[in-house]
C-alpha cells in the first residue's frame, strides 16, 4: 500500500471512531510506529486530524460540543448572577484576564471597576466591553473557532507570553474530582496558559457542568483558588471541593443574592 492510500485509510479509520492509537495502526498497515507518526504528522499539518501523543484524533471529535449560539440562552439567570459575583471580585486597577464564553461574557457586562486592564480571546467579551472607555482593551488574536467563538492556538499563546494578571476567569466544560475539562484539545491549552498567568484565579461555571469529565482536562483542583457558580450546585460537591481547599462562591437565590463569603484579595 502506497503513503497517500494508507493515509486515507488512516482518516477513514478516524472518522469511524473518532480516535486512533500509533501502535494499533502500524498493526493494522504491517509498518513501524515511525511510519505512522510521519503519516500522522503529514496529516496533521495538512490539518486533516489531531495529533496526539501515541496517537491521533478526529478534527470531528467535538461534534458534541455545544456551540456559542446553542449556550447564549440556557441558564442565563443563573450565568447573570456569577457575571455579578465575579465582576465584584475585581478592584480598581487590576489586570484582568477573561477567557471566551457566555458566563465571561457576563462578567464583563457587569464590570464596576475603574482603570483596569482586560486580556481576552473573545470578541464578544470586547464588544461588551465596547463603551467602557476607563477599560484598556487588550484582544489575544488567533484562529477563531466558530463553534465556541474562541480565539486559541500559537497566535493566542504568543499573545499571552510574558504577561502577567492579577485575576483570571476561566470557563469549562466539566467540573469533577479529576479537574476541570473542555471537549476540544486546542482551546485546553489556551484555557491551561491563562490561568497560569494570573495570581488569583476561578473557574466560572453554572452548576450544570458540575460531575460532568469532558476529552480534555486543562486545570486540577488545586490548579485554582475558587470556582464561581451558583446555587443549583449539590451541596455534598461543595464540601468535597472545600476539602480540596477550593472555595466555592455561589450567586443567586430568589431575591439575586449572592451566597457565601467573598474574600477580600490582598
Amino acid at each position: 500500500m502506497f503513503a497517500e492510500e494508507r493515509k486515507r485509510e488512516i482518516l477513514r479509520i478516524l472518522n469511524e471512531k473518532g480516535k486512533v492509537r500509533n501502535f494499533n495502526l502500524s498493526q493494522i498497515f504491517s509498518v513501524s510506529e515511525p511510519t505512522i507518526r510521519k503519516d500522522i504528522s503529514e496529516l496533521d499539518e495538512q490539518k486533516l486530524l489531531i495529533r496526539t501523543h501515541g496517537g491521533a484524533l478526529a478534527i470531528n471529535a467535538n461534534q458534541d460540543e455545544p456551540t456559542f449560539v446553542e449556550k447564549k440562552d440556557k441558564y442565563h439567570k443563573e450565568k447573570d448572577f456569577i457575571g455579578r459575583l465575579a465582576a465584584s471580585l475585581i478592584k480598581d486597577h487590576d489586570i484582568v484576564i477573561l477567557d471566551s464564553g457566555t458566563t465571561t461574557v457576563e462578567i464583563a457586562k457587569h464590570i464596576t471597576a475603574k482603570h483596569i486592564t482586560v486580556i481576552t480571546n473573545s470578541l464578544n467579551v470586547a464588544q461588551s466591553l465596547e463603551n467602557k472607555n476607563d477599560i484598556e482593551l487588550i484582544v489575544t488574536g488567533g484562529i477563531m473557532r466558530w463553534n465556541t467563538m474562541a480565539m486559541v492556538g500559537p497566535m493566542t499563546e504568543k499573545a499571552l507570553t510574558g504577561i502577567h494578571a492579577d485575576i483570571a476567569f476561566v470557563g469549562t466544560n466539566g467540573i469533577s474530582e479529576k479537574g476541570f475539562s473542555t471537549p476540544n484539545l486546542i482551546e485546553s491549552e489556551t484555557k491551561s496558559m491563562m490561568l497560569g498567568k494570573a495570581t488569583k484565579k476561578f473557574i466560572v461555571s453554572d452548576s450544570s457542568k458540575i460531575g460532568k469529565t469532558n476529552l480534555s482536562i486543562f486545570a486540577s483542583l488545586s490548579d485554582v483558588d475558587g470556582i464561581i457558580t451558583d446555587v443549583g450546585i449539590d451541596e455534598n460537591f461543595i464540601d468535597y471541593f472545600e476539602s480540596m481547599d477550593v472555595d466555592v462562591l455561589m450567586g443567586g437565590g430568589d431575591n439575586n443574592d449572592i451566597n457565601g463569603d467573598v474574600k477580600p484579595r490582598d
